[in-house]
């Protein structure tokens, strides 16, 4: 579901209903569109252990995937970063975050 912030991670699959292994799909949007070639990463914890954090770039129709192979805490997250075009300011950031737990 879009929510319409300036950055946010729309889940294009259920976490809950896919196989361990299997890919998850995410969109990045920014200010309403999808983002093309935008770093995204993911990482979570299981019992108390880090699960390790990897990264993706997204395709040009702001879509990623990642693939989410044991149970835990996870989150998924990306940071926009464009030249800032106010005076007196050099950058614009717009962040994004999403975090599930998996069985």
């Amino acid at each position: 579901m879009v929510l319409g912030y300036p950055a946010e991670i729309v889940l294009l699959e259920n976490p809950y209903a896919i196989g361990r292994d299997a890919p998850l799909r995410v969109r990045c949007l920014v200010d309403g569109r999808p983002v093309a070639n935008q770093m995204v990463l993911w990482g979570g914890e299981q019992r108390g252990r880090t699960l390790a954090r990897r990264g993706t770039r997204t395709g040009a129709d702001g879509v990623a995937e990642l693939t989410l192979d044991a149970a835990g805490r996870w989150y998924v997250k990306f940071v926009h970063m464009v030249r800032a075009t106010e005076r007196g300011l050099d950058y614009e950031s717009k962040w994004a975050a999403v975090t599930f737990e998996t069985r």
